[in-house]
């Protein structure tokens, strides 16, 4: 991003840090025991991917994740050089409906990321964000973790932590509760949910400050049956192949009548 950010804050799901991570235990010797022969196992079963396919190995998953990191940069680039700096964390007060957004002032820009497996792929060993560009990561600076407040895995206590101390200019995310956590309260069912983000109050802002990665393979996005998704009166089902023709009837034979005596 043209290095126009004087600070970078990751808002992730991690429950602890790896340094704080108990060490192993040595390995004792241990002898080993006479030979027994056991029946070769089975070929275990091809691991089931559900989408990660998609995530992991496709093409077009890079494309679009590209596609959203350039729009981001972009859209942060211009807030920066048009000294805009206008926060997209939500106030504790808002509604869907209704939002409003914690004041920046003069604190410094930053952007805040939802780190696994959407910002990071989560290939090989976690301790990446050094790796990725991210780091260095400075639990409660730059660095937040899922059980820094009472609220556990909801984080807007956390977002709220970090617009104190910074002007979130941007926030990237693969769930809709990377962005509020009214989305597990406000928008209820399948429906709803979709019109909450196309209609609502905060329509404008994806794109515009909050920003969606691609992700297929786990998390809210995969809800409802087809009953939820389509009306009853837009579905339509595959009647199958079409049946053989019923043979004809065989013709009837006429009846002679009997010559009367």
């Amino acid at each position: 991003m043209k290095g126009s950010l004087t600070a970078l804050v990751l808002a992730l799901a991690l429950t602890t840090p790896a340094a704080a991570l108990p060490k192993k235990a040595p390995v004792k010797a241990v002898v080993a025991a006479p030979k027994t022969y056991f029946p070769p196992e089975p070929p275990a079963a091809p691991p089931q991917l559900h989408g990660i396919q998609y995530l992991y190995g496709s093409a077009e998953a890079a494309a679009l994740t590209r596609q959203t990191w350039r729009m981001l940069a972009d859209f942060v680039d211009e807030q920066v050089a048009g000294g805009t700096h206008k926060g997209v964390v939500l106030t504790p007060d808002s509604t869907l409906t209704n939002p409003h957004f914690l004041p920046c002032g003069d604190k410094p820009p930053a952007i805040v990321l939802d780190v696994d497996e959407t910002a990071i792929l989560n290939l090989g060993a976690e301790a990446a964000l050094n790796a990725a560009g991210l780091g260095p990561a400075r639990h409660g600076e730059t660095l937040f973790l899922s059980g820094d407040d009472a609220n556990g895995s909801f984080k807007d206590g956390r977002r709220q932590v970090i617009a104190a101390r910074y002007c979130v200019l941007a926030m990237a995310g693969d769930q809709l509760v990377d962005f509020s956590d009214l989305f597990t309260t406000e928008p209820n069912g399948v429906a709803a949910r979709r019109a909450t983000v196309a209609y609502s109050g905060i329509a404008d802002l994806w794109g515009n400050g909050w920003f969606v990665m691609p992700n297929p393979v786990y998390g809210s996005a995969l809800q409802g049956g087809a009953d939820e998704i389509f009306p009853k009166d837009k579905q339509w089902r595959d009647p199958g192949p079409p049946k053989p023709p019923e043979p004809a009837p065989a013709p009837e034979k006429p009846v002679t009548p009997k010559k009367a005596k």
